[in-house]
């Protein structure tokens, strides 16, 4: 998982401030501030809602897999599901942290990251002013 480690990283990379261009590089890139409420741990354990129509009402949807990083052309995730050993993109996951069964609920680290990520975008602002 190299290349998906190097991939997710430098998406990372490119949402984080950078005191040489005074903003994120992604902001100086697109024009717009980077969201991040999305970002999740590299590697950690996971769950992604299978939508199969042909599944019953009492089936289980819930596919077990690991975070591989974000997908490349839409607002999903890279998953490596465990058990079919295959890595599809999916848009609704959920921690293993999470006891919640919204698979979409933040955790504390995610707010964390979140709020650090402001205080760079207001510092972003006001080099701009000056």
């Amino acid at each position: 998982f190299w290349a998906e480690a190097v991939v997710t990283a430098n998406y990372i990379r490119n949402r984080c401030y950078t005191e040489t261009v005074g903003c994120t590089p992604y902001e100086k890139w697109t024009g717009h501030k980077p969201i991040i409420s999305h970002m999740r741990s590299f590697g950690e354990k996971v769950h992604a809602l299978n939508k199969n129509p042909t599944k019953g009402k009492f089936d289980r949807r819930g596919l077990e897999g690991v975070f591989l990083g974000y997908s490349y052309d839409s607002k999903a995730f890279r998953i490596w599901l465990t058990g079919a050993r295959k890595s599809p993109s999916a848009q609704e996951t959920s921690d293993s942290r999470t006891s919640s069964r919204n698979p979409l609920l933040l955790t504390k680290a995610h707010t964390m990251r979140k709020t650090s990520s402001n205080y760079y975008q207001q510092q972003c602002r006001s080099s701009n002013t000056n």
